[in-house]
């Protein structure tokens, strides 16, 4: 796929910064937080979409898309992204931070929880989940063929 250059130069650079960025220290933070957690999840995704595509979606469309495209390995973390996203939890500021940490205190019933028992294991499958999708777009990019892991 030929994509205009303009296009291609937004997902050019936007691959190189997750793929460069993603294990600092404040990228790392940020992935902890359910803003972080969607703004990577969907954002790596709706990249892929677009380059396997040709096509633009929405964060939800790309979270849909991600569901049927990678293996069941992701989709604890695809649900989690879009369940914050639903939710309307995933937003930069502090009370929205507090609210996502607060997912991961002892409830009385499970309805709002996260998917995960911790900030720290959300933050490793967002990371890992990011550099598979980033990998894989790579692949799309340079027109190899492959499966996916």
């Amino acid at each position: 796929m030929t994509l205009p250059a303009p296009v291609e130069d937004v997902v050019t650079a936007y691959l190189r910064a997750i793929d460069d960025e993603a294990g600092g220290l404040v990228e790392g933070l940020a992935a902890q937080s359910a803003y972080g957690a969607v703004w990577i999840v969907t954002g790596v995704t709706r990249l892929h979409y677009t380059l396997a595509t040709g096509d633009i979606t929405s964060k939800e469309g790309a979270g849909r898309y991600a569901l049927q495209t990678f293996p069941a390995r992701w989709h604890r973390v695809l649900d989690e992204a879009l369940r914050i996203r639903r939710a309307d939890r995933a937003r930069p500021t502090l009370p929205s931070i507090a609210a996502g940490l607060a997912e991961f205190l002892p409830p009385a019933g499970r309805e709002g929880r996260s998917l995960y028992p911790s900030p720290r294991s959300r933050r490793r499958d967002v990371l890992a989940f990011a550099g598979t999708v980033i990998a894989d777009a790579h692949r799309i990019h340079s027109g190899q063929r492959g499966e996916r892991s």
